[in-house]
């Protein structure tokens, strides 16, 4: 039986894990550039009131990874202030720490494929992926934190500004 110690994570244990998930990303990276991409395990279609989705092809395991996107890289943050479509589409390497980071904001990735139509979850429980990002690789990765379901619909959190935003059905006039 799982004690309550058991059950918490700390934060340097989340950040073994994901820095061991981002070293694994950069050995399949490196695997798909020799290679070519795997079979995509996701669809595009219509999400009802939110446009696009993005949903499973296949059952797809936690812990699989589900997309890995090529991305253009965009410049810093502070940049794109005014600029709601970059602002609702991009993806920024927060985990850099540098100087010119800290003054002008992460740098920015759009990624390619259907790395741009991820919707978020109505809140973080119901988010079935989650998503890398590394400017230096130019990609933006998503790894299934659920199992889920052929022809669900493969959700992210970006927290409650965002989904509000852009997520949340809109009430008619």
């Amino acid at each position: 039986m799982n004690t309550e110690e058991d059950k918490m994570n700390t934060e340097e244990d989340k950040m073994i894990t994901k820095e061991d998930k981002i070293n694994e990303l950069k050995d399949l990276w490196e695997k798909i550039k020799k290679e070519g991409f795997p079979e995509t395990l996701v669809t595009v279609k219509s999400a009802g009131h939110k446009g696009f989705g993005v949903f499973a092809k296949r059952d797809i395991k936690s812990g699989e990874w589900v997309e890995i996107c090529h991305s253009v890289r965009l410049d810093w943050k502070k940049k794109y202030v005014g600029d709601q479509g970059i602002l609702q589409y991009a993806y920024w390497d927060n985990h850099c720490k540098c100087e010119d980071c800290k003054i002008h904001g992460a740098i920015g990735l759009l990624p390619l494929g259907a790395g741009g139509i991820y919707n978020s979850a109505e809140n973080g429980t119901e988010a079935n992926v989650s998503y890398f990002v590394s400017s230096a690789q130019k990609i933006v990765a998503f790894i299934a934190i659920k199992d889920v379901l052929a022809g669900e619909e493969l959700l992210t959190w970006w927290g409650e500004g965002y989904f509000n935003q852009w997520c949340r059905p809109t009430q008619p006039n």
